[in-house]
Order: structure tokens, then C-alpha cells, then sequence
């Protein structure tokens, strides 16, 4: 499990909730999307998952995404820390990471995309 904090829809109050991934390639959109498949707010929650890490060793390590922006009195906002993102995909074996004192420097995709279930 990883985690993530979840923003109440009606208290605005945080909590930290265990949410975890699927990676699935999408024949329409030609590539590997992220999915939230336990612990998301709506069930739509996902992303482009190349383009969601590329850019993450350039930001600051306490960068996270949005996998739902919420609706006051209606869904919960759900931000997930990238660097709970990163460590499912290693834990997938499907990428390498270069830290310096810790911090993300660099990740290397090992190309065992689409090879995952396909949607």
C-alpha cells in the first residue's frame, strides 16, 4: 500500500489514506496510464504516467499529484506524493532511480510498459 491525503469534501479536514496502483495501456490513447484502484475518491482517478514523473526530478521532492481536485460538499480531494508514485514504480521494477543525499535525480524507464494488462 502507499499513501496518499485525502481533503474532505464538507470539513476540509486531511487524513492519510492507503491508496495503491495499476498501470494499463490504453490501445486508443497509445500509452501507459496510471490508475488510483483503491482508496480513489471517484474511480476515474488516473494519469499519463510517462508525462506525470518526467518532469518530477526538476521539482521539489515534495511535489504531489492531484489525482482528484475535489468539489466542495460533493468529492473529496485525493493528492497523492510523487514520491509514493515513484515507489510503486520501482517496487513494479519498471523504472531505476539516481538519488543524490536522497533526493530523485533522475528516473530511467527499464521499457516494461505495455506489456502490462491492456485496456
Amino acid at each position: 500500500m502507499y499513501k496518499a491525503v485525502k481533503i474532505d469534501a464538507w470539513s476540509l479536514l486531511p487524513e492519510i489514506v492507503d491508496v495503491d496502483f495499476e498501470i494499463i495501456y490504453s490501445e486508443s490513447l497509445k500509452s501507459d496510464w496510471i490508475y488510483v484502484t483503491k482508496g480513489g475518491v471517484t474511480g476515474y482517478e488516473s494519469a499519463e504516467v510517462r508525462k506525470l514523473i518526467e518532469d518530477y526530478p526538476k521539482r521539489s521532492m515534495f511535489e504531489y499529484w492531484v489525482a482528484c481536485g475535489g468539489t466542495l460538499n460533493k468529492y473529496h480531494r485525493l493528492n497523492i506524493p510523487m514520491s509514493e508514485v515513484i515507489k510503486y514504480l520501482e517496487d513494479q521494477n519498471l523504472v531505476d532511480v539516481k538519488r543524490k543525499y536522497g533526493y530523485v535525480k533522475k528516473v530511467t524507464w527499464k521499457n516494461k510498459l505495455r506489456m502490462v494488462k491492456k485496456k
